[in-house]
């Protein structure tokens, strides 16, 4: 998951492209963000954001992997803001780590509702996480509120 600006727009380039190539429309008028929308793909970003915390999602309850090697629980628990899978967030000296998976994807887990997270099955966290950002772009186009 990039974080610097220039390889960042260098993946979105690639996946222009794509599209370009897909729908065989490369007249300089074309608009990638159109076809991107008309071929039913989504931003990069949300894409690897949706599939690292489905993978969260996984370590949390059924994996292989011991869970409580990388995940702890939080010192402090709020029963207002939070919910009760909160996970411990990994304290970072360096923008390496920071930006390393655990650390990264703990901190969108702990941001995510109750909703979203404490459901025990994982096609409905997905569907939570995957398909409720594209509804809302598409219910604020029809000038629909949530």
């Amino acid at each position: 998951d990039p974080r610097q600006k220039v390889l960042i727009d260098l993946i979105e380039k690639m996946q222009n492209r794509a599209a370009r190539f897909v729908l065989s429309r490369y007249k300089r008028g074309d608009s990638c963000t159109e076809m991107k929308n008309e071929l039913g793909w989504e931003v990069l970003s949300s894409r690897r954001r949706k599939l690292r915390l489905k993978l969260l999602f996984q370590i949390y309850h059924k994996t292989g992997i011991n869970k409580d090697t990388y995940l702890k629980p939080p010192h402090y628990l709020s029963r207002r803001s939070d919910h009760d899978l909160k996970i411990q967030e990994y304290r970072t000296g360096t923008n390496l780590y920071a930006n390393s998976f655990f650390v990264h994807t703990v901190q969108e887990w702990n941001q995510l509702s109750c909703d979203q997270v404490c459901c025990l099955n994982e096609d409905l966290f997905f569907f939570f996480n995957a398909v409720t950002p594209p509804l809302t772009r598409l219910w604020a186009k029809q000038g629909i509120s949530e």
